[in-house]
């Protein structure tokens, strides 16, 4: 009897060890955020005045940033459809890294949301 229930014990543990936990809103989000964060934070370092996401000159530094960022926050969405934060996130990535058409359809599902 006790080796059944360490045997189960063991498979739960195992179980919850093995999620994925870069699967999650919250790791996505996270991640996502910082490089989107360190983009912003480069900006305002190397051009000083600016206002993201106005800003006409961009920092290869933050183009990378924003980049990296954009996966992070694209999964964030994908988890959670409902995060205007990660709406507005993923509409400044778009725009810093002139992707239009990614910031109409980011700015219409932002838009939908607020109109509920």
């Amino acid at each position: 009897m006790k080796r059944i229930f360490v045997l189960i014990f063991f498979l739960a543990s195992v179980a919850v060890f093995s999620q994925d936990s870069t699967n999650t809103f919250d790791y996505n989000y996270k991640k996502g955020m910082k490089y989107y964060n360190n983009g912003v934070d480069s900006i305002k370092k190397y051009v000083p005045g600016s206002q993201f996401p106005q800003c006409s000159k961009m920092p290869e530094q933050a183009m990378s940033q924003f980049k990296k960022a954009f996966p992070y926050l694209e999964k964030a969405r994908l988890l959670n459809p409902k995060d205007e934060t990660t709406l507005k996130a993923l509409m400044g990535t778009a725009s810093a890294v002139g992707n239009n058409e990614k910031y109409i359809q980011y700015k219409k599902e932002l838009e939908a949301l607020n109109k509920k």
